[in-house]
């Protein structure tokens, strides 16, 4: 199961872990309302993929043989061991508070998730400090975790304060968060860790993404792509230009045979066949080329693992925009009813990932899926219309008030997994509200489980 997660303005990311081998294949598909120009001239697909779309992995937890060589100081001190063990550490944490956030906005469960997101924090924090090595090599990443794992931790239990539901909590629910932050800022001022959280808000938020960035570094598998289909269009550019210069040849002759004379119609009409050819080749080259390579993946990406580039697995990648009737049975039934119109245009984005048994024997990966709106918000047109509204009848000009209205546009945005095995396919759906200032908001809706 996929959880959302809001990253800003414009982007939104879908997590899940994986814990077997095998392939795994997700679908995406964004439904885009008819009255947004979207098509491969304003977006093309390769844009959309490069910017628009993230597939990340991450390790997960710590392999067993690992946890045993954690018991010899002297294998703790090895590079890259220290910051993958603590990376993945941090990595199991976040993606627990992940899913307990999804539970805050439930009043009945707030109170169990803030103790289950208390316990947590306690022994990770309990976990990592208590592991600090003497070592001036490995102290600067330590700070960076320590840092950002107090910042992180403070704006998790901040956020749960603001909820309805925390005035209505029992003494005893909130006095563990208020120790808690009592206790984070004090440790900060014993290890002089306050310089890194102060000054502008917007100059601790990118010093803590740095930091974040800096130590997920060891778990982040590395992702190489390979476009595919590259041989296919020199081929197609090979045959093309075969083709034109034998017409172009078969010309020449034919003229030859009926004149002798270099005529001004006949270098007219070569200069109009040369113009003709530069004008036609690229977009026949590009549509030929997309016929032939029709249903087969756009890229092939091998993942890595940090510092040892020893491989994990592969992915196949296919980009594609279509209309509703070539979409599968199971995305046309589950894709939500529409307001006014059929969607103008379909974003399907599909992967295969298939991950290596021996190197999953013992690991855990985070999968994350992140779409970033940007583009399609600046399709949206900002103009903002004003709502008059009187509060008497008749109305006065006294009585009459003016709201700002922003155009908003909803997109249906569908999942669709299948395991390991197979045997199950899974469709989860969200409700995405788009303006031109970015993501308004993403409402989950009903989850299909088909076998």
């Amino acid at each position: 199961m996929f959880i959302l997660r809001r990253e800003g303005d414009f982007r939104i990311r879908f997590t899940r872990i994986l814990k077997e081998p095998g392939p795994h294949q997700v679908e995406m598909y964004l439904f885009v309302p008819h009255d947004l120009d979207l098509t491969e001239q304003t977006l093309p697909e390769q844009q959309f993929f490069h910017a628009s779309l993230s597939h990340r992995f991450r390790l997960v937890g710590q392999p067993a043989r690992d946890r045993a060589t954690a018991k010899d100081p002297s294998a703790s001190l090895l590079s890259p061991y220290y910051e993958v063990t603590f990376g993945t550490w941090f990595a199991s944490y976040k993606a627990s508070m992940d899913r307990l956030r999804v539970r805050l906005d439930d009043q009945e469960e707030l109170a169990s998730a803030l103790e289950r997101a208390m316990r947590q924090t306690e022994r990770f924090a309990q976990r990592l400090r208590a592991s600090h090595l003497d070592d001036e090599k490995k102290d600067r990443y330590f700070r960076h975790l320590d840092v950002y794992f107090s910042w992180y931790a403070e704006q998790w239990f901040l956020r749960a304060m603001t909820l309805p539901g925390w005035a209505a909590l029992e003494p005893e629910a909130r006095q563990p968060v208020l120790d808690f932050l009592a206790e984070e800022r004090t440790r900060r001022s014993a290890n002089k860790y306050e310089p890194e959280y102060e000054g502008d808000p917007v100059k601790v938020w990118n010093r803590m993404r740095l930091y974040s960035k800096l130590i997920e570094y060891p778990v982040l598998l590395r992702p190489r792509v390979t476009e595919l289909g590259t041989g296919t269009q020199k081929l197609v550019k090979a045959a093309t230009t075969m083709l034109v210069m034998s017409l172009f040849t078969l010309l020449i002759f034919r003229t030859r045979e009926s004149t002798h004379e270099l005529t001004l119609a006949l270098l007219l009409m070569i200069a109009f066949i040369y113009a003709l050819r530069d004008i036609l080749r690229e977009d026949l080259i590009k549509a030929v080329t997309r016929r032939l390579r029709r249903g087969r993946p756009k890229w092939r990406i091998s993942l890595l693992r940090p510092y040892t580039s020893k491989s994990m697995g592969r992915q196949r990648v296919w980009m594609d925009y279509k209309k509703l009737s070539e979409l599968p049975e199971l995305v046309r039934e589950n894709r939500g009813k529409w307001y006014i119109s059929e969607e103008r245009q379909v974003v399907c984005y599909r992967v295969e990932t298939t991950l290596d048994e021996e190197a999953m024997a013992d690991d855990q990966v985070q999968e994350s899926l992140g779409l970033d709106c940007h583009a399609l918000s600046e399709m949206i047109n900002d103009a903002r219309d004003h709502l008059l509204v009187s509060d008497t009848f008749p109305p006065t000009p006294e009585s009459i008030q003016q709201h700002t209205i922003e155009k908003h546009h909803f997109f249906n945005l569908l999942l669709v997994r299948r395991d390991a095995t197979g045997d199950q396919q899974a469709a989860q759906r969200w409700r995405l509200t788009l303006s031109g200032r970015g993501v308004v908001a993403c409402d989950a809706k009903k989850m299909l489980v088909k076998r």
